[in-house]
C-alpha cells in the first residue's frame, strides 16, 4: 500500500501520526519472562524510549557511553562502542536480544570529523559483530539518512544514495550487519519525535530548550521527512525484534512533515506562543541536510500482527481494510482480516 502524501502542506495539517504498519512475518516468537534485551545507545531519542518500555516478557538493560554523566543513567551499564574489549560481556552473558541504537548521530560532527565518527559508527558495529553470540537476536536501528539523493518514494528495495558522511556511515554499518548476520533485522526510521534523556536533543526537546533559554532557532526549508512518534516507533521496533522478520524494514509515516510546518506544530504542542525561528534554505547550509525523503514500506500483508501483538486489534483491522480498498484481490489481506474477526 502506498500513501499519498505531499511535502507542501500547511502547518496546521501536519500531525504526528502513528508509524506505518511493519510486517512481522507469519509468527511472533513466544517469549518467557527470562528474556533480556540490551539497549545499546539508550541516551538517543529512540533508544531512550525503547529502554523505558515495560513488558512482563522482556527486561530492558540500558547501555550508554562511559563518558555519560547524567544522574538518570546511574546504574546503567557502560560501553565505548569502538572498543572490542568493551563487548566482552556480550560474548559472555549472551542476552536474548541486542537492540543497537548507538553511535554519533550529529550530522555536523560526522562531517567535520569523519575519522572519529566512523570509528564509532562503523568500528563499533564491527566490534559488536565479532562478539555477538549466534543465539542473540540483533536489531540494528538505522536511519533515513541512507537516502537523500533519491527522487520519489524510498522503499526497502530502493538503493541507498546518502549525501552526507553520516549517511555513508549508516550504509556501511548496514552492509556489515547484513553480511555478517543475514538473520538480523535492520529498521530504518525517519525523524522520531519525543522527549530525550538530556532534554536538549531531538527536534521536540531542541525547540523547547532553546525557547526557554532564549537562544536562536533555525529551521531548514526544503527538508521533509517521515516524522513518527518515538513511542510508537519504539513499540513497533520491539515487536519486530520479537518476530521472525529479517532484513530491512522501514518505519514510515502517514505523511511527510516539512521542517518549518513541523516546528510550528511542535511549538503549538509545547504551548510556545508566537514562536520565533528563522527559516533558512537547505542549500545555504554548510552541512548537507536531507531534502525530501519519502520513506515508505513495501510490506503490508500480515503486518497487522504487529498491532495485534501490541493489543491494537482495531488498528490492525483498519489497516487491513485500507489495504483491501487499494487491492481488493489481495488474498493474504482478506485471510488475515477474516482471522482477526
Amino acid at each position: 500500500m502506498k500513501c499519498t502524501r505531499s511535502a507542501n502542506q500547511s502547518a496546521t495539517s501536519v500531525a504526528l501520526g502513528p508509524a506505518e504498519p511493519i510486517r512481522v512475518g507469519d509468527t511472533v516468537r513466544r517469549m518467557s519472562a527470562a528474556q533480556t534485551a540490551w539497549v545499546i545507545g539508550a541516551t538517543s531519542v529512540l533508544g531512550y524510549r525503547i529502554a523505558r518500555m515495560h513488558s512482563p516478557d522482556l527486561r530492558m538493560v540500558p547501555w550508554c557511553s562511559r563518558h555519560q554523566r547524567a544522574t538518570s543513567t546511574l546504574g546503567w551499564r557502560r560501553i565505548d562502542l569502538e572498543q572490542p574489549r568493551d563487548w566482552a560481556p556480550l560474548r559472555d552473558e549472551r542476552p536474548d536480544h541486542l537492540l543497537y541504537c548507538g553511535g554519533v548521530c550529529n550530522v555536523a560532527r560526522c562531517q567535520s570529523d569523519p575519522e572519529h565518527a566512523r570509528a564509532i559508527n562503523v568500528g563499533g558495529i564491527r566490534a559488536m559483530l565479532e562478539a555477538l553470540p549466534e543465539a542473540t537476536r540483533l536489531t540494528y536501528c538505522s536511519s533515513d539518512h541512507v537516502f537523500g539523493g533519491v527522487t520519489g518514494p524510498c522503499t526497502e528495495s530502493s538503493p541507498p544514495q546518502p549525501i552526507s558522511e553520516y549517511g555513508r556511515m549508516r550504509v556501511e554499518a548496514e552492509h556489515l550487519v547484513a553480511t555478517a548476520r543475514p538473520d538480523a533485522l535492520i529498521v530504518r526510521v525517519g525523524l522520531p519525535i519525543g522527549p530525550s534523556l538530556s532534554g536538549r536533543i531531538g527536534h521536540l526537546d531542541w525547540l523547547r530548550y532553546r525557547h526557554r533559554a532564549g537562544l536562536p532557532m533555525t529551521v531548514i526549508d526544503g527538508e521533509a521527512r517521515a516524522a513518527v512518534s518515538a513511542d510508537a516507533a519504539a513499540r513497533r521496533i520491539v515487536v519486530l525484534a520479537c518476530s521472525e522478520v529479517r532484513g530491512i524494514r522501514h518505519l514510515a509515516a502517514t505523511r511527510l512533515a516539512p521542517r518549518p510546518a513541523l516546528a510550528t506544530h511542535l511549538c503549538a504542542t509545547l504551548g510556545i506562543v508566537a514562536p520565533r525561528f528563522e527559516v533558512v534554505p537547505r542549500g545555504s547550509m554548510s552541512v548537507p541536510h536531507l531534502g525530501v525523503v519519502d520513506l515508505q514500506t513495501e510490506h503490508l500483508g500480515d503486518l497487522a500482527r504487529a498491532h495485534v501483538a501490541l493489543g491494537e486489534a482495531s488498528k490492525a483491522r483498519a489497516m487491513l481494510r485500507r489495504g483491501l480498498e487499494e487491492d481488493p484481490e489481495h488474498e493474504q489481506l482478506t485471510a488475515t482480516l477474516e482471522e482477526l474477526g
